[in-house]
């Protein structure tokens, strides 16, 4: 399965400590423990995506007491066929493997009235649930029940993960992301609470290849189409983890309902209009106690969600207000990595010796101090229900941002006890420690703030066309009002500081996308036909501006140093064909033929100016899919797709100058080119599960930041590997009551190989890791339901180690650059309010694992949560 290659270097990783060493066989005898329950589960219902179709659900008594032992009929109708089930302990039943068809429910239990649902429609791979509760007497009843469905993805093609909100209410969220710590393949590069740049990491696509995961909440895109590694995060942010009902990953780009952005997966999240008068009131507080190399402190922050909603008649509303206050740990620390002997500088204390990530001597002489956050979201949702068949739902939201970094921390000390803030040249030594000199570089101790200002707007509209023609609309624009940062030269107590900086603004910056679908499950009146297809256009556009400041503190614009922008869109039209040829097998037919263009592209540095010259491209992308389910509840699939990823605005006109280094974009970028496989099992197990996948994406021009030193600058350029093939097993295993129990499992283990095929600019680097790319993922959640008010979870996220750079050169772990293996515990006890609402109280990090993703990891993190959930009764009782 996986290509070795002719490597003969590896990781020449330091011993972890013992407590290390133990924690991870702890988690290794949890997961081993775990795997034997859940093979020894009994049967019990459960929902489980197959080809066919599903009845499943939930009986109860008129005060919602679960009725167990009640007789269940799934009646087909016209064809005299039916499948007997009876309720479990819980009141839960379950009937698989039908055929697409009519069909209707009939429950029986003595002392009740009998119950006659209405006529049900199964389409294929659909799960209709039916919860019911049948009242006391002899007399059978015929009662309309509206039940809701999991239905037939059009992205069926595609393994994918669903996420109840009795799973999200467990989990420890302070903001929406958390949502998919613990989902296969994922990582989220979280680095501290109300981080902007949370970026995703999907199956073949590392955490800073951005363009390769899409984001949406309500079918509205909240990935970042402009931009790409820390900047190119989803616009998380936009969506409160309080209205999110439900969320759903799908993996790889099987499907030709989504383009080449899809390459690593696609997000989906679900939010909640009120269906009566509603006020929620939720208060988070969290604290870090973090102390890493001369930084020690802690860190504390809130949140706070309020919420007012009602359903008047046909029209639904919600409109709430969203704030987050935090103080992260520092993101840097300021270190000289050119270090030599020592030849008359002036003694100091209070550094750090130690190593850089390349294992080259470094000295560490501060670090950025706490970055402090602050966000304000306004939203308002509405909804209208025109009819039973049509309805549709505007999003409004404003948010703004706040980020400051102005403590940053100087460690050294002269003899005399004064700071030591370093001369301003950064190619002399000025400072030694232990006999060594290096640089203070006094650009490290800068200040920085950032204002952020965002309007966003999306519209949907649904119905039904005709007898089994449905048609999906969605429009969005997101604008960015206001974008600035401003950074110092130098910090305000450097002796040096003259209160000049540099000042970068967005200007004219935002996108805009319109998505058209039309759907028929029976397609030409065949129940073993469907057909999906489709419209979409996008829109984007970037401008950025680099200032030279006199006065950052005024925020006073000098001397233009720096200009670029342009814009790009893609129009794309799409068909996807599902035939069940045979009643256990089902082919997939897709396709998608996209067009992709920049224009108004340009660069202005100094006195040299470029204007990129206009281009098009066009790309076709067919998709096949083959299901084979031989026996109920057990399922083959293998999956195959073309993709085609385009350069993002950022890529191409990206120009300006950071600490760090020069960004240049650029604009011949040629697009990705994806060859994607997933070879599945599926097989329904208990009360849940378990599914392993094969897969391999093999990308040709795999667009990468790459640097180098150009006459001693640091010069970052967006720039093409020829090629890089990723391999990967995936095991899901998802059980709920487990041996008939209160618990529920969730365990993911994901093993693969990413590996640089052909690069001609760098032949060395053929056979390297390709970065960002752990080896193994495991992610566990397990909930426990003592009774219906308390429940505990216990969450798991393991990454094994990984190369920050194309040339693995980074071999040491646990120091500022490095990007670390990790074992992450958490932890959370939640107590349901009679009233409404609950009281948490959670960890994270238990065990207080250092870790590094270039930028520190959160340390253990203590969070408490009060939610009140002020339903229509209690608000009338109240008045």
């Amino acid at each position: 399965m996986f290509h070795s290659g002719n490597r003969s270097h590896g990781r020449n990783r330091e011993e972890r400590p013992r407590s290390q060493q133990l924690s991870r066989s702890f988690f290794a005898g949890v997961l081993l423990q775990s795997l034997v329950l859940v093979f020894l589960a009994q049967p019990s219902p459960a929902q489980n995506q197959i080809m066919k179709g599903a009845i499943q659900g939930h009986v109860q008594d008129p005060q919602k007491l679960a009725v167990p032992g009640a007789s269940v009929q799934v009646i087909h109708i016209g064809q005299e066929r039916s499948w007997p089930s009876v309720t479990d302990e819980a009141g839960f039943y379950a009937v698989y493997g039908l055929s697409p068809g009519d069909y209707r429910v009939e429950i029986e239990m003595p002392g009740f009235k009998e119950f006659t649902s209405d006529e049900l429609e199964i389409r294929i791979g659909e799960t209709i649930v039916l919860d019911v509760s049948i009242q006391l007497g002899g007399l059978a009843e015929q009662v309309e029940v509206r039940p809701s469905r999991f239905q037939r993805r059009s992205s069926y093609s595609s393994p994918a993960n669903f996420i109840t909100e009795e799973q999200i209410e467990n989990l420890t969220t302070p903001t929406v992301e958390d949502v998919f710590n613990y989902q296969p393949s994922i990582t989220i590069r979280k680095r501290y609470i109300g981080d902007s740049n949370g970026t995703i990491g999907m199956r073949g696509a590392n955490m800073f290849q951005t363009g390769r995961s899409m984001v949406f909440a309500d079918g509205v895109p909240l990935h970042n189409p402009l931009q790409t590694r820390w900047s190119g995060a989803p616009r998380w942010s936009l969506v409160a983890p309080d209205e999110v009902e439900s969320a759903e990953v799908i993996y790889g780009p099987f499907s030709a309902e989504y383009g080449g952005n899809s390459m690593g997966g696609v997000v989906k999240m679900k939010t909640a209009l009120p269906t009566e008068r509603e006020m929620k009131v939720n208060g988070n507080f969290f604290s870090q106690s973090y102390d890493f190399e001369g930084a020690n402190d802690n860190f504390n922050g809130t949140r706070l969600f309020t919420s007012y909603g009602d359903r008047i008649g046909k029209f639904g509303f919600q409109v709430f207000y969203n704030r987050l206050q935090n103080f992260s740990q520092p993101q840097a620390f300021n270190r000289d990595e050119d270090v030599g002997a020592a030849g008359g500088e002036p003694v100091v204390s209070g550094a750090f010796r130690g190593m850089n990530e390349v294992g080259e001597s470094a000295i560490t002489f501060g670090n950025s101090g706490p970055q402090e956050v602050n966000t304000n979201l306004f939203k308002f949702k509405g909804g209208y229900e025109f009819s039973s068949n049509w309805d549709t739902r505007l999003t409004l939201a404003y948010e703004n941002r706040k980020d400051n970094t102005d403590s940053s921390f100087n460690y050294l000390k002269d003899s005399g006890g004064q700071p030591i803030w370093g001369d301003g040249n950064n190619r002399t030594t000025d400072a030694q420690f232990g006999g060594e000199g290096f640089n203070v570089r006094n650009d490290l101790f800068e200040v920085s703030q950032r204002v952020r200002e965002s309007l966003f707007a999306g519209w949907e509209l649904g119905g039904r066309l005709g007898e089994n023609w449905y048609m999906d609309a969605t429009v969005s624009r997101f604008n960015v009002i206001n974008d600035t940062a401003v950074d110092s030269n130098f910090n305000p107590s450097d002796p040096l500081n003259d209160g000049t900086g540099v000042i970068t603004a967005f200007n004219s910056t935002g996108w805009t996308t319109v998505d058209l679908k039309f759907e028929n499950p029976v397609f030409l009146g065949n129940y073993d036909l469907s057909l999906v297809t489709g419209y979409h256009f996008s829109a984007q556009q970037i401008g950025l501006d680099q200032f030279a400041s006199p006065n950052y503190l005024a925020e006073t614009r000098g001397n233009m140093t720096n200009r670029g922008g342009g814009k790009t869109s893609i129009q794309g039209v799409f068909a996807q064909l599902g035939w069940r040829f045979h009643p256990d097998f089902e082919l997939t037919l897709g396709a998608r033929q996209e067009s992709w263009s920049m224009t108004d592209g340009f660069a202005l540095r100094g006195s040299t100016s470029v204007v990129t010259p206009e281009r098009e491209v066009s790309a076709f992308s067919p998709k096949f899919s083959l299901g084979w389910e031989p026996a109920s509840r057990l399922r083959f699939q293998y999956s195959f797709g073309l993709a085609h990823r385009f350069p993002l605005p950022e890529e191409l006109y990206d120009n300006q100058v950071r600490t760090s280094g020069s960004v240049l974009g650029d604009a011949s970028l040629e697009p990705e080119d994806g060859v994607h496989h997933n070879l599945s099992l599926q097989v329904g197990l208990g009360s849940g599960h378990i599914e392993a996948n094969l897969f391999q994406d093999d990308v040709d021009n795999t667009i990468f930041t790459q640097f180098q030193f150009i006459q001693g600058a640091r010069i970052f350029s967006f720039l093409p590997v020829d090629n890089v093939l990723t391999r990967g097993l995936e095991v899901v295993l998802d059980q709920r009551e487990v041996l008939g129990s209160n618990f529920d499992l969730q365990i993911n283990t994901t093993i693969l190989k990413s590996e640089i095929m052909e690069h001609a600019l760098k032949s060395s680097w053929v056979g390297n890791d390709f970065p960002r790319m752990p080896r193994v993922r495991i992610g566990m959640f397990a909930v426990y339901n003592f009774n219906p008010r308390w429940m505990m979870s216990l969450g798991g996220r393991y990454s094994s180690n990984q190369f920050g750079d194309l040339d693995n050169g980074d071999i040491v772990d646990n120091v500022f650059g490095s990007i670390d293996s990790y074992l992450f515990l958490d932890t959370k006890v939640s107590y349901r309010l009679p009233t409404g609402g609950r009281f948490s109280l959670g960890v994270s990090n238990l065990t207080n694992e250092i870790a590094f993703v270039h930028h520190p990891w959160p340390q253990r993190t203590v969070f408490m949560e009060f939610a009140l959930d002020i339903g229509n009764d209690l608000m009338k009782a109240g008045s």
